[in-house]
């Protein structure tokens, strides 16, 4: 799987702005995903919104289905599945972030590498690390007052989606 880097936030605004999908994504999604209600005598039943209705669930092989069914379901909606996409992956692996550079961010363990799991939540030391991704769908933009993101918009990357203040991030964490 590898290390990857997420943003802390959970404003859903600035998550389907990272995502590049248009407002009102995250609800669908969550619409679309499957709930444990309730246990009674063993027996799990989960709400399944894309069929309307609740399903008992007695061994995995049930809840494999139900998963089956939400990923389809997700999968349908290509919004959707970007954004969860996002929410389960992040910006991805963190390449291209130089030695030096995650010593100063104190990111490298007893190993000497990396940490497995880590978080920073300065602006100016996570928008340093995001300068220096790879494989980044952005660029950060620094003005005197505060580093922004800018969201290229997934289907023309000459225009813009978001501009993303850096601080609205509330720092990033990778695991």
């Amino acid at each position: 799987m590898g290390t990857r880097l997420y943003p802390n936030t959970t404003d859903r605004i600035v998550l389907e702005q990272l995502a590049q999908v248009p407002a009102g994504t995250m609800m669908r999604l969550n619409a679309l995903k499957a709930r444990k209600i309730a246990t009674r005598k063993g027996v799990r039943y989960y709400l399944v919104p894309h069929v309307s209705q609740l399903v008992p669930v007695h061994d995995f092989a049930g809840l494999q289905k139900i998963w089956e069914a939400e990923f389809e379901a997700i999968h349908k909606d290509a919004d959707c599945y970007r954004l969860d996409g996002f929410l389960s992956e992040g910006w991805g692996r963190m390449y291209g972030v130089s030695e030096r550079t995650a010593q100063e961010l104190g990111m490298i363990d007893e190993t000497g590498y990396i940490s497995a799991v880590g978080s920073l939540s300065d602006s100016a030391q996570v928008a340093r690390l995001l300068d220096e991704l790879d494989n980044k769908n952005f660029e950060i933009s620094l003005s005197d007052s505060e580093q922004i993101l800018v969201i290229p918009h997934p289907n023309d990357i000459h225009e813009e989606f978001a501009r993303i203040p850096i601080a609205a991030l509330d720092g990033v964490h990778w695991s």
